[in-house]
């Protein structure tokens, strides 16, 4: 029965939805099959809404609120016509297609990710990981990350570098002590928040934009350390900088760059920095350079100010000074 009021009058008439209501199918101009496929593709919020309207089939009508029509009209059968444009060059894929184990299997090796992994990968396949997901041909190389794949497949959680030891050595032209350098911290961290165009059609943050990363940390680090600098006077120069990629940073990952000195000379100075995923501690690339006092009206390199040193050594809570052999 639908209600209806004019002029003051209030009347009653049966409405027959048949008569008006061409299906839920016809809407979409493609195969029932398709149109399920995509359907049972959408989160399971999504899924219940519809079902609300048209029944566990989606052959039927049922009358709901204007927030219900609104959702399905709106949100819910656009999401749809966007999957059938995705899939024009793309395809469906399980998490099978990337993990060649059972489900249970796979069901069982999630704990090996991160929180923020799993709640991603759940969200992509469902809570029983046997959604369907629709991409494009350039997104399904780079839906799922290389390392979570290898986690789920061999079951086995790979060490990565995260006390910076060996690969400080390797790359750094100082020589430590084994006790020294399990002493060493990196005492400044600054926070990065990607950009849209950080990230490229791989789905990435491409190498290159890493030493943009870098360059905000070692200006920050400076302003810390050294704040009466007169930047327009006295500069700092790079004159090499070197860097070594452990693993890919996403455009969901939360990351920070962390910089310190690791030895001062008489006009230059090691610096050593390193991002990192902040949730999972993570180290995704480690970079050294070598930077160098330089004068800007004489454009010639210069000795470092004692009071630059001073105010390293300070903040690094050690004497970085270069040894004289």
């Amino acid at each position: 029965m639908q209600t209806a009021i004019k002029e003051g009058k209030v009347s009653t008439r049966k409405v027959d939805y048949s008569s008006v209501y061409k299906g839920f199918f016809n809407q979409f101009d493609r195969p029932k099959e398709e149109v399920l496929r995509v359907v049972y593709s959408l989160d399971e919020e999504s899924i219940k809404t519809l079902k609300k309207k048209f029944g566990e089939n989606f052959d039927k009508l049922y009358k709901v609120d204007n927030k219900v029509n609104d959702e399905i009209n709106v949100r819910i059968c656009r999401l749809i016509r966007r999957k059938f444009a995705l899939l024009e060059n793309g395809e469906f894929v399980k998490i099978t297609d990337y993990v060649n184990l059972d489900l249970d299997t796979i069901k069982e090796r999630m704990s090996l990710l991160s929180k923020k992994e799993q709640e991603r990968i759940y969200s992509l396949f469902g809570e029983n990981l046997d959604k369907e997901v629709a991409v494009n041909f350039e997104q399904k190389n780079s839906l799922l990350r290389k390392k979570s794949i290898e986690r789920l497949k061999s079951g086995k959680l790979k060490l990565v570098h995260t006390n910076f030891k060996p690969l400080f050595l390797i790359l750094s032209k100082n020589k430590f002590d084994d006790e020294t350098m399990e002493e060493f911290k990196f005492r400044h961290t600054l926070p990065i928040q990607l950009r849209f165009n950080d990230v490229d059609k791989f789905g990435h943050v491409n190498n290159t934009v890493y030493f943009s990363f870098y360059d905000l940390g070692k200006t920050e680090y400076f302003a810390s350390v050294c704040p009466g600098v007169d930047w327009e006077k006295d500069g700092i120069v790079v004159v090499h900088i070197e860097a070594n990629f452990l693993t890919q940073i996403f455009a969901s990952d939360r990351i920070a760059v962390q910089t310190a000195v690791s030895e001062i000379g008489t006009k230059s100075f090691h610096l050593i920095q390193r991002v990192i995923d902040v949730e999972t501690e993570e180290v995704k690339c480690i970079c050294t350079s070598v930077m160098v006092a330089f004068d800007l009206d004489k454009h010639e390199s210069k000795p470092l100010p004692e009071e630059w040193i001073n105010a390293i050594c300070e903040y690094e809570g050690r004497d970085v000074r270069k040894k004289k052999a």
